[in-house]
């Protein structure tokens, strides 16, 4: 058998989404990797061969038509002049693929005995002038591009018989030493024995003035919003340790104890490390939920034993100081917060938090790409309509997820429908100069001139990311 027995409903729903006028960039790039991790080249190739003929404009669809079609062995020469072309018209993603694409064709043993063809070294040499461009930019760059570029490096350095270098860009991409003449790699995901699971390289995101969003310092994420009562938290994560790494490297050190922790739901990765934040003044508060869900977690293991890592040291009995049971608001230090318990996607306990001044709102795991943790039979599809209804009701200006992968693939001003987002509303009002509009909003495939205003600032490094 050759073909599937069942349609890729995933793949389909993406390459309809991608299509449409406007499209969100985030999603053009999660049809093309998930293309790529499907082996769907020759899909790929008409696809994006059709979506170019309709957008002669956009550089990163005629840069991903070139990539794939280099991929499908269809025309390899008309791909690298289509790959060239696109390189012309802008920066960054274009680069990018141009160097996958490159690399793909090079010989995967390193320079032969009776030397390299003039073919190859020029390819070599394109291969690591587009990914060093791309590696010297890399905080524009969503990480989970990043190991496929070390991947790529690797092999036109072996190619050019730069065995070190070669060397240290395998040990970069955390893929092994067979990774030069693997197929691209594009995940942010690590694994390592001390810190288990994390979903993306630590950093922190800046959505509003005094807000702090810690992002993969763990398994989840947490916030900080100060005020002038003091810092107001929004979860724990799992264990002490990340959480003071993240206020250490935030300059809150000394605002350890908080004034207020706020509990989106009882799993482990969001209150395990409430030692961390908790003192004798502190006010702990959670959905009436709570207690009832602790309980039944309570003997729960992980699945597998790294999902935590060895280095956590997690609390398994936080015991809430006031539960919510409806709608309420909370001011601290002037700044309002209010308090929204739903019955969410993932669990019965959820608790939003919006802070209406600054727009925001903290959605904790309601909107996880299943329903439920998928080791344990909770979650609920009508919870998640009507959070999912409620949340657009509020209309929030941005909705700040519980975890990371989930705020990346989840990246909404408001649940308005697929591709809508603060990247898609900028594309539609800027016309022929969207560039500048969407880079001022969201950076990461673009490459502008300053950091923009909210973008994630680049954390610690954690072993296993690029």
């Amino acid at each position: 058998m050759t073909r599937p027995i069942s349609r890729n409903r995933l793949l389909g729903s993406l390459k309809e989404a991608a299509s449409w006028p406007g499209a969100d960039r985030n999603t053009v790039m999660t049809l093309a990797t998930a293309l790529v991790a499907v082996r769907a080249d020759a899909e790929g190739s008409r696809y994006f061969e059709d979506l170019s003929e309709r957008n002669p404009a956009d550089a990163t669809v005629q840069a991903l038509a070139g990539f794939f079609q280099v991929r499908a062995g269809d025309d390899v020469a008309a791909a690298i002049a289509r790959l060239d072309k696109a390189a012309a018209m802008d920066l960054g993603l274009p680069q990018y693929f141009r160097g996958l694409a490159l690399a793909e064709l090079l010989p995967g043993a390193g320079p032969s005995e009776t030397g390299r063809a003039a073919v190859d070294t020029g390819r070599a040499d394109q291969v690591i002038a587009d990914l060093e461009f791309v590696l010297a930019a890399r905080d524009q760059f969503p990480v989970l591009l990043l190991r496929a570029a070390y991947q790529a490096l690797a092999r036109a350095y072996l190619v050019l018989g730069r065995q070190q270098q070669a060397a240290e860009a395998l040990r970069r991409s955390g893929l092994g030493p067979a990774a030069a003449d693997q197929p691209p790699m594009f995940t942010s995901f690590s694994v390592t024995a001390r810190d288990g699971m994390r979903l993306s390289a630590p950093g922190v995101l800046n959505p509003a003035p005094d807000v702090h969003v810690a992002q993969s310092y763990d398994f989840g994420d947490f916030a900080f919003i100060q005020t002038s009562a003091g810092v107001v938290a929004i979860d724990a994560g799992t264990s002490p340790d990340r959480v003071l790494a993240a206020m250490a490297d935030l300059g809150l050190t000394d605002q350890a104890p908080v004034s207020h922790l706020i509990l989106t739901h009882a799993h482990l990765d969001h209150t395990g490390g409430t030692a961390a934040l908790r003192g004798p003044d502190t006010q702990v508060i959670a959905s009436a939920g709570f207690p009832a869900e602790a309980e039944r977690l309570r003997h729960w293991n992980p699945p597998f034993r790294y999902l935590i890592g060895t280095g956590a040291s997690p609390a398994f009995d936080v015991q809430p100081d006031r539960l919510i049971s409806e709608r309420t608001s909370v001011v601290v230090g002037g700044t309002e917060f209010v308090l929204i318990p739903v019955r969410g996607g993932e669990t019965p306990d959820a608790l939003m938090v919006h802070p209406p001044a600054s727009g925001l709102l903290f959605t904790g795991d309601v909107m996880m790409p299943y329903l439920g943790v998928p080791f344990i039979a909770e979650g609920s599809p009508e919870g998640l309509l009507d959070t999912l209804r409620y949340i657009r009701e509020l209309a929030p200006r941005q909705l700040i997820q519980g975890s990371h992968h989930a705020d990346r693939e989840l990246h909404h001003r408001g649940p308005d429908g697929p591709g809508a987002g603060p990247q898609r509303a900028a594309r539609v009002r800027a016309g022929p100069d969207r560039r500048d509009h969407a880079a001022a909003e969201h950076p990461g495939p673009w490459l502008p001139a300053r950091r923009a205003a909210g973008s994630p600032r680049r954390g610690r490094a954690v072993p296993g990311q690029p």
